[in-house]
């Protein structure tokens, strides 16, 4: 049994400039990393293809053969996908993490996106949390950890620098004198990542699938209605506060195609959250 899946979604529909090759580089990297520091026997990532019509994400995304152990894509199907409002412009992340989440068959998962990387401080830090070094484990069962996200300097890695020239960069970064965006676990769109127990995403019935309404109306946030959900019963640890980010360094959308589709997002009301006993696709 692994101890932590990294639950990661896309769709291979050219949402943002070269999706493949950027999904390619960051699947890769973090991959390298869990292997150098020997966590593979800890780690696995899960990779939800939600509903590429043409040609699959497992089919273009280069994984290295020595990779290929630690990494799983699933592929839900178009004709399930299609059902979804506005299934053109946007993918039900929601159901594809909690899919994610169905599908591991590890102690702890952490719901990611595929244009995020993890460098070998956060792998270590990350490995240290769930073990029980950073923190009592008994913790975890009352509690849930949201994971901020920094951006990398886009000028930097659009030159594809080696893994070795990635690693320098973070071994030498300055984070006093680099200008940051405020660290961003954004409750109502923009987080990083979610980490937590698989039981504990099973008790809560993961994240809430109906949150798109209409383009008229607006659409919920699923992770705030997941922290309207949750807060009032467990603790919310910032993982900052033990070294773990996750880092985002892909070219800003040039697409404006779904840019212009953006909708308005709506507070969710603690009295409509509803339960969902086939949540992660459970009837298919």
């Amino acid at each position: 049994m692994k101890k932590l899946s990294i639950i990661i979604t896309g769709r291979n529909d050219n949402y943002l400039n070269d999706y493949i090759d950027q999904t390619s580089r960051a699947l890769n990297y973090t991959l390298k990393k869990i292997y150098e520091k020997k966590l593979e026997k800890n780690i696995d990532l899960i990779f939800i293809d939600w509903g590429s019509k043409k040609t699959l994400i497992s089919d273009e995304v280069f994984i290295e053969n020595k990779y290929k152990k630690i990494i799983s894509f699933y592929h839900v199907p178009y004709s399930i996908s299609k059902k979804e409002k506005d299934f053109r412009y946007r993918i039900n992340t929601s159901k594809a993490h909690n899919l994610g989440i169905r599908l591991s068959k590890s102690e702890f998962c952490l719901l990611s996106h595929s244009d995020q990387i993890y460098p070998s401080y956060v792998l270590n830090n990350l490995n240290s949390l769930i073990n029980g070094k950073l923190i009592s484990e008994k913790k975890f069962s009352d509690s849930y950890f949201y994971i901020p996200r920094k951006y990398l300097l886009y000028d930097y890695f659009k030159n594809n620098p080696s893994s070795y020239m990635i690693d320098r960069y973070f071994e030498n970064l300055n984070f006093s004198l680099q200008e940051w965006k405020n660290a961003s676990f954004v409750i109502g769109g923009g987080w990083g990542g979610i980490l937590a127990k698989k039981k504990f995403f099973e008790i809560n019935q993961g994240l809430n699938e109906e949150y798109y309404l209409s383009r008229k109306v607006g659409m919920i946030s699923p992770d705030l209605d997941f922290h309207q959900k949750t807060s009032f019963k467990y603790n919310i640890i910032d993982a900052s506060n033990f070294g773990i980010h996750t880092y985002r360094y892909y070219e800003p959308n040039r697409n404006d195609k779904r840019t212009k589709y953006l909708v308005n997002r709506l507070p969710p009301k603690l009295n409509n959250i509803q339960d969902n006993k086939i949540w992660g696709l459970k009837k298919f």
